[in-house]
């Protein structure tokens, strides 16, 4: 079985890493080592892998519980 994962809310994310890291989306990318375009892609609505929520979680010391919610469940 294949889980993807989106954000449950872009814009509280956005606002949390602002108001708590002093980071943009783009700074904040880099920080845990995702691309500019990878990371515009992510918050645009797209989905991404188990292993990459888990390193955005781990940027902003949250669960990936809190932050993104299953997307697609595959076979």
């Amino acid at each position: 079985m294949s889980v993807t994962l989106k954000f449950k809310d872009v814009n509280r994310f956005k606002e949390y890493i602002a108001m708590t890291y002093g980071e943009t989306p783009t700074e904040f990318g880099k920080r845990v080592g995702i691309n500019y375009s990878q990371m515009s892609g992510y918050m645009n609505g797209g989905s991404l892998q188990p292993k990459v929520a888990k390193r955005i979680a781990g940027g902003v010391k949250k669960d990936i519980v809190d932050i993104f919610l299953p997307s697609v469940l595959t076979k």
